[in-house]
């Protein structure tokens, strides 16, 4: 195989074993998702005459395998420090992790002010206001 492609895919299977054995999100040695995967489609599409095609789709599927892991645990960190209240690190996150966490960041929950008088209800009435009001 290339040693540019090893060289990648090495890059790849290191930071996928380190996000797996750590609870904290870990800062990617890539600029994001989509970069990864044009580097490793150009690399393989350039030493494709060379390498066998079988070898290519093995390559592919490892690849495709690695990278759900990765997105799957790296997602499952970022929920984890949504839900807790954590501040997620932005500079460890993806741009595409971003995209995905942006709207829930954006999603405040508003207390209701408290009224100062307590008990108070609405009263909503079916069938029209009761005289004996």
């Amino acid at each position: 195989m290339s040693q540019l492609i090893s060289d990648v895919l090495r890059r790849l299977m290191d930071f996928t074993k380190l996000e797996v054995s750590t609870e904290e999100i870990q800062r990617p040695p890539f600029e994001s998702y989509a970069q990864l995967v044009q580097e490793l489609n150009s690399k393989l599409l350039t030493s494709g005459n060379v390498l066998d095609k079988e070898l290519v789709e093995t390559t592919m599927n490892m690849v495709r395998e690695t990278i759900a892991i990765l997105v799957r645990k790296r997602i499952e960190k970022i929920m984890r420090y949504y839900q807790a209240g954590k501040e997620v690190p932005q500079d460890a996150l993806l741009p595409e992790e971003r995209r995905f966490l942006m709207p829930l960041l954006e999603l405040r929950i508003a207390e209701a002010p408290r009224s100062e008088v307590q008990g108070l209800a609405i009263v909503s009435f079916k069938k029209g206001v009761p005289s004996t009001l």
